[in-house]
């Protein structure tokens, strides 16, 4: 595998199920209710066009708690790559960094993942250096 360096243009990703095809059908389904929900006006017609409006709220919530994921794990991923190769005293400082781009970092889940990489430095301190 060639290393090539990263930027927008060889990062973001297409998924063509997700925005060429789901979000453009119930985009288009909440311009169709509303249209006829204008045009024939009745308590049906404005149901459905809050239903088209919680599905697209729906899929768009699924996408970001995705990403919201990945972020935390990429995070999680660089302090114990960190915990690995730092000694033991600047194991200590991890937590200070913010290695997320969430807000999340003063959650009890990142106390936890700090006294993990805590774990791991103790455990890198043992291992034979090479």
């Amino acid at each position: 595998m060639t290393a090539t360096a990263q930027s927008y243009a060889n990062h973001r990703r297409v998924f063509p199920l997700y925005h060429l095809f789901a979000l453009p059908i119930l985009i288009a389904h909440v311009a169709v209710t509303t249209v006829v929900s204008v045009r024939h006006p009745s308590l049906w017609n404005l149901w459905l066009v809050v239903v088209a409006l919680g599905l697209v709220g729906g899929v768009v919530a699924n996408r970001a708690s995705t990403i919201i994921v990945q972020n935390r794990l990429i995070g999680l991923e660089m302090r114990l790559r960190l915990a690995t190769v730092l000694p033991v005293e600047l194991c200590q400082r991890i937590p200070e960094l913010h290695l997320s781009s969430s807000s999340d970092c003063a959650t009890p889940a990142t106390a936890s993942s700090s006294a993990s990489s805590s774990a791991v430095c103790a455990a890198s301190s043992r291992r034979p250096t090479q």
